[in-house]
């Protein structure tokens, strides 16, 4: 689960286009992120045949494309989900 934080206020001349996108913690220390990674970098491993010696690559390629995911959704709803 990604938790979304309060928006930042910048100067958008009332124009709600230009407001700030919220804030999402996409850091891998996050503990939802860190679960996506741990199972997209599971999947990698599947994927190769279960051959080790490749744990590192598999993670950061998993966390590379887990990260993406996050920012992609978080502009996503900034610019199609009303703020409550």
């Amino acid at each position: 689960m990604v938790t979304m934080k309060k928006t930042r206020k910048t100067k958008s001349n009332g124009d709600p286009e230009k407001a700030a996108a919220p804030v999402v913690n996409v850091s891998a220390r996050n503990p939802d992120i860190q679960d996506a990674i741990r199972f997209c970098a599971y999947g990698l491993y599947e994927q190769r045949g279960r051959k080790h010696g490749h744990d590192l690559d598999d993670w950061l390629q998993a966390e590379r494309e887990t990260i993406t995911q996050v920012k992609t959704a978080r502009r996503f709803a900034a610019k199609y989900l009303p703020l409550a």
